[in-house]
């Protein structure tokens, strides 16, 4: 940000001046409009569920938000009167934030666990466990209301001794699914929040007494969830972006709805892109990050499209290199699913036909079928060309991610601990047996991918103190290599199983290989190409000569558009 954005801002947030007493009051301020400027090389869209993240403080000076820069995740502290932006040590992986009634400290959740940090002493405390987070708000009691699961109520976390205690219960023969997004109001009296439920008269914005929370009142039907200021509710109404007087002595809504922005957007999840400060509104468009799918060779060439633009995440190249299975946005329903671009198709095909939200898929060794996880903990298998019905093959009480397949039968997956770090597991697809624990231990092991032969299974481990990749025996550990020195993750094997792809910060490496007795050695790494820092993810066929790299579409960064004095814009278009 420019020295004269910043002297901008700061006049339009400042306090206002003393005057006479017999002097008329003077205008309202106009109000004014500017994009927010971010740092060279920041990403803001990197939470999968949650895209947006940004939180004012109470004074509407400072506010916080969920990026990356050169693939490392964390909150950034942006100070709106000096344009100045930072990383905040020790929120690594953090999404949701939200602050103290102070401004003191800045709540968020990592990891599936609920943390505090301190902005003062860089202090972080580990709270709870909130294996699929929803979204938080703080009481002025120093207490938090949180959604830790997406298939529960919220839950009150209670600062004097440190217990997570249910607030609200879904209505189950209402339809109610989840109970997330939560915002305080009337100086922590109220609770507004959004349900989600499969009957369209009980899905929307809620609000509830936090002392009582059984006399919980439907406010208004709506596809995101609402953003309290003062005594006005921001929600969506058709991709517009509105506001209406929040009455709480009727609790209920009053007067008409007047509009704030044109466009703005939705998640999946039901997130609003819009967050209000003191004087400043926030908000970002309906697509605030497209990404473009691209073929690259071996040296980063681009050498055709394989779509774009399109809101994705995994790209998962068949065996056969003959299609590709990638995470992407429903643009009709907003739904995350897995979409197969095959067989020279101009349009991609669902693969998965829930409207939960369906990740991390990976293909048989034959390429015939195709696992992913549904929900965040089932794992489905399906036929390749989706005439079958699919098999749900296994359901957690924890969070999984599905790594690879191999042979007819065995997948491997990462599943929480009880410590909220990652283990990997096996599983048979056939269902007959619970998962076996392949690795175990007090560190992060993920991205784990098998080799060919199915004798190896390389992973990507943080016990050194970041992320480097180790090759051992599958099924079985038995003698495990360390393959990097100076971090990498993401390992692709070669056809071969003579080479490993990964990727350390924002370019793409191989490690060669030589099999040694029992054991396999790294006999040289090169660097392939510069994949940049935006990259979310990336594969390759396997005989390692092409690329599909998941990237954001240029020339359309995504953008945060921010409105000072924005009351006084209330009924105005952009």
């Amino acid at each position: 940000m420019t020295a004269a954005a910043g002297l901008v801002i700061a006049g339009g947030l400042a306090f206002p001046a003393l005057e006479h007493v017999r002097e008329a009051p003077p205008p309202p301020r106009p109000p004014f409009r500017l994009s927010l400027p971010l740092p060279t090389g920041l990403d803001l869209d990197v939470a999968q569920d949650y895209p947006f993240g940004l939180a004012f403080a109470a004074d509407g000076r400072r506010a916080v938000y969920p990026a990356s820069r050169n693939g490392e995740a964390a909150l950034w502290l942006h100070d709106l009167t000096t344009g100045s932006a930072k990383a905040l040590p020790g929120t690594d992986a953090g999404l949701l934030p939200f602050w103290s009634a102070d401004s003191t400290r800045v709540a968020f959740f990592s990891r599936q666990r609920l943390r505090i940090l301190d902005l003062s002493s860089g202090r972080v405390d580990d709270l709870a466990e909130a294996p699929s987070p929803g979204g938080g708000a703080w009481l002025p009691s120093g207490d938090l209301i949180v959604a830790p699961r997406l298939d529960q109520g919220l839950a009150r976390y209670r600062a004097v001794d440190g217990t997570l205690n249910t607030l609200t219960e879904l209505d189950g023969a209402a339809g109610e699914r989840s109970h997330r997004l939560p915002v305080v109001t009337g100086n922590g009296a109220y609770v507004v929040f959004y349900v989600v439920a499969d009957r369209a008269t009980r899905a929307g914005i809620w609000l509830a007494p936090v002392d009582r929370p059984t006399e919980r009142v439907r406010l208004t039907g709506s596809d995101g969830h609402g953003v309290v200021a003062g005594d006005t509710l921001l929600y969506p109404v058709d991709g517009s972006l509105v506001g209406q007087p929040l009455d709480l002595a009727t609790r209920a809504l009053s007067g008409r709805p007047t509009l704030v922005a044109t466009t703005v957007g939705v998640s999946a999840h039901h997130q609003l892109f819009a967050s209000a400060g003191a004087e400043a509104l926030a908000y970002a468009e309906a697509a605030p990050g497209a990404r473009a799918l691209t073929w690259t060779d071996r040296t980063g060439r681009a050498i055709g499209e394989l779509a774009g633009p399109v809101h994705a995440w995994d790209v998962r190249i068949s065996p056969d290199a003959r299609a590709v299975a990638v995470t992407a946005t429903d643009p009709q329903l907003g739904t995350l699913d897995i979409w197969l671009y095959d067989d020279g198709r101009l349009l991609p095909r669902r693969a998965s036909p829930a409207l939960d939200v369906d990740d991390h898929p990976v293909w048989a060794p034959d390429a015939t079928r195709l696992a992913w996880v549904s929900g965040r903990s089932t794992v489905i298998v399906r036929g390749r060309q989706a005439m079958l019905p699919e098999d749900r093959v296994w359901r957690s009480d924890s969070r999984i991610r599905l790594w690879d397949w191999s042979g007819p039968r065995a997948l491997i997956m990462g599943v929480a601990s009880e410590t909220m770090r990652e283990d990997l597991y096996r599983l048979d697809t056939a269902g007959d047996t619970a998962p076996v624990p392949y690795l175990r231990s007090p560190f992060n092991e993920t991205s784990a991918a098998i080799s060919p032969d199915g004798r190896w299974t390389a992973y990507a481990s943080d016990e050194s103190g970041r992320s480097e990749i180790y090759v051992d025996r599958f099924p079985e550990p038995s003698s495990r290599v360390r393959l990097t020195a100076d971090g990498g993750a993401d390992p692709r094997w070669r056809g071969d199983g003579r080479e490993i792809v990964f990727r350390r910060a924002d370019a793409l490496y191989a490690v060669q290989l030589s099999p040694q007795n029992d054991s396999l050695q790294a006999t040289g790494t090169s660097r392939l190409f510069d994949a940049g820092p935006d990259l979310r993810a990336y594969d390759m066929t396997c005989d390692g000569r092409r690329f599909v790299l998941n990237r954001p579409v240029k020339g359309q960064p995504p953008i945060i558009r921010i409105v000072v004095n924005w009351r006084t814009a209330e009924g105005n278009r952009d």
